[in-house]
């Protein structure tokens, strides 16, 4: 009888989150060049993030759901 259930092939996508966030004060220099789309101090937070990873971090799970067949999405990101 099982044989007889008709299936259907879905794909689920899950997305991981994770926010970090240090204050920092920055030159006039540095903010312009955040301002144009410059990170000049990604570094400096990648290193306070490896040193701080220990911590309870702020995570949001999201997914979708969609058909392999058809790439119709069943269920969207939240």
């Amino acid at each position: 009888m099982e044989n007889d259930i008709k299936t259907i092939p879905i794909r689920i996508t899950v997305e991981k989150t994770i926010r970090f966030q240090r204050c920092l004060d920055v030159t006039p220099k540095q903010l312009e060049k955040i301002k144009t789309g410059e990170s000049p101090l990604v570094d400096s937070l990648l290193e306070h993030f490896a040193l701080e990873a220990e911590e309870p971090l702020n995570q949001e799970l999201d997914y979708s759901v969609v058909n392999r067949d058809t790439e119709q999405v069943l269920g969207d990101w939240e």
